[in-house]
């Protein structure tokens, strides 16, 4: 289709003739892991070298942000969960958050908060019912306090709703949204198999209730959240 917008001619004024470089745009993080794996170091001076090189400021960040995950160390050299992190196409603080996921065996509840995180909230507002939709997310959060464990909830449990709709409609979710987290679970979940991180059963299948082992331990799954979205 086609999309028109109308813009003010002050607005138009300021607009720049051509899109900024991605590279300046978007968080360095992905693209630093990427670099360091292929052992282009240091960091700063290779993209340097781009037709539009980021702020160095930028770059260091980004390698501040990866010692603080634990992805690299002081000389730029990818840990181990460094090398696993660059594999994954995603925000490092959410490959972290998946890889940790498995390891303590809470991969579902995982899987939807991520996939939260790396989209937008399902809960909507509409006009002159705030009170009204404040109270139907709080019993999503069951006593966890925290919106995603409200997300985390919701989602199921619109999962196993007969009709999704008026479940949507009852309790103030998007459900255009909620398919969305519902895709980019599976695309996680596909990521994750495909590079071997999901355990399998002696049939080849996953082993699903080995990876939820303690899907229902709120300590588990609050410190898994909190080592992704640290710092």
């Amino acid at each position: 289709g086609v999309c028109f917008h109308l813009f003010s001619s002050l607005a138009m004024d300021g607009f720049e003739e051509y899109q900024a470089p991605e590279m300046l745009r978007t968080p360095l993080e992905q693209l630093a892991l990427r670099v360091l794996a292929m052992n282009l170091k240091p960091l700063e001076a290779f993209l340097a070298k781009a037709p539009s090189p980021p702020d160095p400021k930028s770059v260091l960040n980004a390698i501040q942000m990866l010692k603080a995950i634990g992805a690299c160390d002081g000389q730029e050299n990818l840990t181990c969960l460094g090398d696993h992190l660059a594999e994954l196409p995603v925000h490092p603080n959410l490959g972290k958050m998946l890889i940790y996921g498995v390891i303590f065996r809470c991969i579902d509840p995982i899987l939807t908060m991520a996939s939260g995180l790396g989209f937008k909230s399902p809960f909507v507002v509409p006009l002159g019912k705030k009170e009204e939709a404040d109270k139907a997310k709080k019993s999503f959060d069951q006593g966890a306090g925290s919106d995603h464990f409200a997300i985390y909830h919701a989602y199921s449990e619109w999962n196993r709703a007969y009709n999704k709709g008026q479940f949507c409609f009852d309790n103030f979710l998007n459900s255009s949204t909620l398919r969305m987290i519902g895709d980019m679970r599976f695309q996680f979940q596909t990521l994750l198999r495909d590079l071997g991180f999901l355990p399998r059963q002696p049939n080849g299948n996953v082993d699903w209730p080995k990876l939820n082992e303690n899907s229902n331990s709120l300590p588990v799954i609050k410190a898994v959240l909190t080592a992704g979205m640290y710092p």
